[in-house]
């Protein structure tokens, strides 16, 4: 199945999707990413594939990776917050991963829509620094202002850095924590992970990557400014003036003149500022999007693509009712190009991309044949209402029969005491990186909805059975607040 893509829809049961994805990673020859609707939707991804693919324990590097959707529609003055910034350059530096183990990037559409900086432009933005090697730090904090990091006091969030004669600090965006560099006049003498909240050091480490601080990269604010005035960008010549780019809008509010003026400045300076993200439509001659990331060996499964197809059409009526009313209200210049790729532009990149189809509908939007044999080797678990005796009993009943059962609860505690009482042998894990032996695995957590794998290859079934199962509870679906414009 992996060397031969299926362009019909596996129409695999929802629940058991992570657990293909996962299986993809373990035994695939690349990074995996899902695609999936929204950002509830690949938040529940996310919470999914972390059971079944924990962390890697060489530095409890994590595999699984959220790529954030922006904070903003497409022309929406809304400056990204770190966490979004984070999130998705850590998306974007765990899918150049050359060896297993392979990560899982899941991204909501919005996400994927996105213009952002080129495979290698990012490449050679990441650079490892060691400890022994030797460094020119006026050369390198150069460098990190031109790919997008901003000079600090004291660091206390992603894409900035800051020195203090032979200590530097710097938070890079694709790491989870800061880094303090110890020198010895040019020499890396240590590298410390510290807590952005206390600066106390968390742990050693020999090596780290430094990738950059946005995915606008500052350098290139003055080409820019050449596209936006409709000239050939180069890194030749001054750069255009305000008065001569396209923002240069009588229409436009006085407020928001004076803002674009001001930022206008720090392009032409090769400088970031906070908002850059806005003029990603115009950073790169040839923008990317996450789909142009993924290497050769690696795989793209798509939730569902009927209803990918359908959110993709609504976002585009939304991004251009959006843009009217922007342009009315004097808040956007004229023939300002839109952040998001086109439908017709990433239909083309998906198709292209070979993925697979997880859900029951096509890119076209039509469902197709439910009874694959994939689909066939899944079933809802059985569902038992809070009936704790008869959880008991049938659990007792699966392992005689040589099933592998798995329970996933917030009442862990609760049915271990139960199972225990009835002397079934109960196993406690943190998470399902490993087939589950025989007797009852038990899971201290949430997971929305569980599965039957009706045989394995030793003929056994496996039911992972959850609250929604076992309780009839589901999870409160969470939504992601859209921030406040601002002008």
């Amino acid at each position: 199945m992996r060397e031969e893509p299926q362009a019909e829809p596996l129409a695999l049961l929802g629940a058991a999707r992570a657990v293909l994805a996962a299986a993809l990673a373990e035994d695939g020859t690349g990074p995996v990413v899902v695609l999936t609707g929204t950002h509830e939707q690949a938040r529940r991804w996310v919470e999914r594939l972390t059971y079944f693919l924990p962390p890697v324990e060489e530095g409890n590097a994590p595999r699984v990776h959220l790529f954030a959707e922006p904070d903003a529609l497409p022309y929406e003055r809304i400056a990204w917050t770190d966490r979004t910034r984070q999130q998705r350059l850590t998306a974007l530096a765990a899918i150049q991963t050359q060896t297993p183990p392979w990560p899982v990037i899941v991204a909501p559409l919005r996400a994927a829509l996105q213009k952002t900086l080129p495979a290698r432009e990012l490449r050679l933005a990441l650079r490892p620094l060691s400890v022994g090697s030797f460094l020119r730090l006026e050369e390198l904090t150069i460098r990190w202002v031109q790919i997008g990091y901003s000079p600090a006091q004291v660091v206390e969030e992603p894409g900035t850095f800051a020195r203090r004669g032979g200590i530097i600090d710097i938070w890079p965006p694709n790491l989870p924590y800061p880094v303090r560099i110890d020198l010895f006049g040019d020499e890396v003498e240590t590298l410390r992970i510290f807590d952005p909240a206390t600066q106390r050091t968390v742990r050693r480490v020999e090596r780290i990557e430094i990738g950059p601080g946005s995915e606008a990269l500052a350098k290139y604010g003055p080409r820019v400014l050449a596209r936006l005035a409709g000239k050939q960008a180069t890194d030749a010549g001054e750069p255009p003036t305000f008065e001569e780019t396209l923002l240069n809008d009588p229409h436009l509010l006085l407020a928001v003149r004076e803002e674009l003026q001001r930022e206008v400045d720090h392009l032409a300076q090769a400088e970031s500022f906070r908002g850059v993200e806005w003029y990603l439509p115009y950073m790169y001659a040839q923008p990317a999007s996450l789909l142009d990331h993924m290497p050769s060996g690696g795989t793209l499964l798509l939730d569902d693509g009927g209803e990918l197809r359908t959110l993709l059409e609504e976002t585009e009526t939304q991004v251009q009712r959006l843009h009217e009313e922007l342009r009315r209200a004097g808040e956007l210049p004229a023939d300002f190009a839109s952040s998001f790729f086109t439908g017709q532009e990433f239909l083309a990149r998906l198709e292209a991309a070979r993925p697979l189809i997880l859900g029951y509908g096509d890119l076209s939007g039509a469902a197709q044949n439910a009874d694959t044999p994939i689909a066939r080797a899944f079933a809802p678990g059985p569902r038992y209402g809070g009936k704790t005796r008869q959880i008991v009993r049938d659990v007792g009943k699966f392992i005689d029969a040589r099933d592998k059962v798995v329970l996933v609860s917030r009442q862990a505690a609760r049915l271990q005491a139960e199972l225990e009482e009835a002397d079934i042998p109960v196993h406690l894990q943190s998470e399902l990186d490993r087939t589950p032996g025989p007797g009852a695995t038990l899971l201290q957590g949430i997971v929305d909805e569980g599965f039957v794998l009706r045989e394995t290859e030793d003929g056994a079934r496996v039911l992972l059975l959850t609250d929604a199962e076992l309780f009839g509870w589901q999870k409160t679906a969470t939504r992601k607040q859209r921030r406040t414009q601002s002008t």
